[in-house]
This record gives structure tokens, sequence and C-alpha cells, in this order.
């Protein structure tokens, strides 16, 4: 992982300890779950989406996250900007070499709104590989 060493980080994850705080549970639909040094979203049932934070809370950030699809079709990415009662947030989607970000505002009648089309970027890693 790479940071910045003049500016220390406000919270780093390695995942090396499954007490860290990120939510552990399973049913038919998802799996939160560490898993070897990483931490595992696994979506059950095609079309849906899922999303899960540890809590750590700022007003000013820059995130640094690595993220990868471990198998099977679809997007994948990390929601970030989130409001306490998860009404607000932002989404950055990656698949094979494309991303969209997208805004969610439970106040807004279509709810969501997006911020940048899918589009190519070949900088993405395609497939399982990881991404920065």
């Amino acid at each position: 992982m790479w940071f910045n060493t003049s500016c220390q980080p406000y919270y780093v994850e390695t995942f090396s300890d499954p007490a860290s705080g990120w939510y552990i549970d399973a049913n038919d639909d998802r799996e939160f779950a560490y898993l070897d040094g990483t931490y595992r979203v696994l979506i059950k049932k095609p079309g849906s989406g899922w999303g899960v934070t540890v809590g750590a809370k700022a007003k000013d950030f820059t995130l640094a996250v690595d993220v990868r699809k471990a198998s099977g079709m679809g997007s994948y990415g990390v929601r970030f900007a989130i409001n306490q009662n998860w009404t607000r947030f932002y989404d950055i989607y990656l698949n094979d070499q494309y991303y969209s970000i997208w805004y969610y505002d439970e106040q807004f009648p279509r709810h969501w709104s997006m911020i940048v089309n899918w589009t190519e970027n070949l900088a993405i890693n395609p497939g399982e590989s990881w991404n920065h």
C-alpha cells in the first residue's frame, strides 16, 4: 500500500485482523467475510448489490483502495461519502476496462444520478486482476 508519508492516513485497513470491525454475516443473498487477508463481499443473487462500511468518517479525504472482482459477471466497486443514515452516497463501478460513477440521494424522485456514464479506461485491469 502506498500513501504520502508527509500526511499520515486517517484510516488504514489491511484485513489481516478479522476482528478489525468489518461486518461478518451470510445469508441466501450475500456474504461478508474476511478471507486470506482480504475482505470479500459475495453477491449470491444476480442483479443485486450490497454495500458495507467499517464506519470511518472524514469530511475531506483521499481514498486509496485495492479492489477486484474475484469471479463471475457484473461490475464491482467502491461506495464512498456515505451520510449517517445511508440516504446519500457515491458509487464508482468497474467492469473490465470501463468505469462509471453514480450518486444516490433518497430525496430525489429517481434516487440515482449518473455522474459519469460507462467510460473506457485502459489503465483498469480487466477480469479478476487487482486495481488500485
